[in-house]
């Protein structure tokens, strides 16, 4: 059984967005740097699963594919040589150098790739809302009970000589379960305090904005799913449409100088690019673990499994992150 406030809502980037929908679905799994523990095991395993679920997700009505490359710029000399060792490392893993002062050959000009950088072939882009309307329709196939509200509280009771979780809903009802997993993000401790455990988990915020490109010789054809440049991500996602984000700001609150130094790109920013027309912006929250590495996946007690705290990696995570919690009920 699911339980989500938000299960009756139109999927669409207006008003409040949660998570999923303000994310901006990037796949940045091979590029990361570490190539040992339990984080790089986590994207290394996403990134097998992710072509599979993209498959079985995939409807006629809402088809779902993972676009791909990703194109990572360097901004300083040190960046150009962590990328030239990651490259010697991950070659097999679709990694392949930019040289210095490359021409991209976008299609329209680009400054020039001073330092080079990298593409990760197998890197790339899920479109979140494309996502959640598959997981929906698949929800609905399963026949999973879905229940639009929020759980008010946990409590753990005997019953039988055995343990069941009973939890209380808005409403007031109440329903009893072998097994709960809680994945609330920033409202986990909610909860959870009740029951003993404190997870600090802290809200970082992004924004991202929705550029009209008004130019006479665009070809976005030429152009990578994902250019990644001084942390920015661009993403071309219609005929004349670019998504840029998102912005790392501590807090709730949105801050329209990163707002405007993430649009100039620290003054790297190309003359068409300044000239866009701002079409739509908005921004999320994520939840950040203060004190410990993400996300947090743990058995708390049995029954009882928590699942949060992913931050930046959502999306590029949730196939390892079912994966494990399958385990878990296994």
């Amino acid at each position: 059984m699911l339980f989500d406030p938000r299960l009756n809502n139109q999927i669409d980037r207006v008003g409040d967005l949660n998570g999923s929908t303000a994310s901006l679905g990037v796949l940045m799994g091979n590029t990361f740097r570490r190539s040992k523990g339990r984080a790089w095991e986590l994207r290394k395993r996403s990134m097998k699963i992710w072509p599979l679920w993209a498959e079985q997700l995939s409807t006629n009505e809402n088809p779902l594919k993972i676009n791909t490359p990703l194109i990572a710029l360097a901004a300083s000399d040190e960046e150009t040589k962590s990328m030239q060792m990651l490259c010697l490392k991950r070659e097999h893993r679709g990694l392949q150098l930019i040289e210095k002062e490359s021409d991209l050959n976008l299609g329209f000009e680009w400054p020039v790739t001073e330092f080079g950088g990298l593409v990760a072939h197998n890197d790339g882009r899920i479109d979140p809302i494309q996502l959640q309307k598959c997981l929906r329709i698949s929800i609905k196939k399963l026949g999973i009970n879905q229940i639009s509200e929020n759980v008010v509280s946990i409590e753990r009771k005997s019953a039988n000589n055995s343990f069941r979780w009973m939890i209380e809903i808005e409403s007031g009802n109440h329903y009893s379960f072998d097994t709960l997993v809680i994945c609330t993000a920033l409202n986990s401790n909610q909860l959870l305090n009740s029951k003993g455990y404190d997870f600090p988990l802290e809200p970082v915020l992004g924004q991202v904005i929705d550029l009209e490109i008004n130019h006479n010789d665009y070809q976005w054809c030429r152009w990578p799913a994902v250019l990644l440049i001084h942390g920015t991500n661009l993403i071309p996602y219609k005929e004349n449409r670019l998504l840029m984000g998102a912005t790392l700001e501590p807090g709730n609150n949105a801050s329209d100088y990163s707002l405007k130094e993430m649009q100039c790109l620290k003054g790297n920013s190309p003359i068409w690019l300044k000239k866009a027309i701002l079409k739509n912006k908005w921004h999320g929250l994520r939840s950040k673990p203060m004190n410990r590495s993400a996300p947090i996946l743990e058995v708390l007690e049995p029954g009882l499994i928590l699942a949060t705290g992913h931050y930046r990696n959502g999306i590029l995570l949730a196939p390892a992150t079912a994966e494990w919690i399958a385990r878990q009920l296994n």
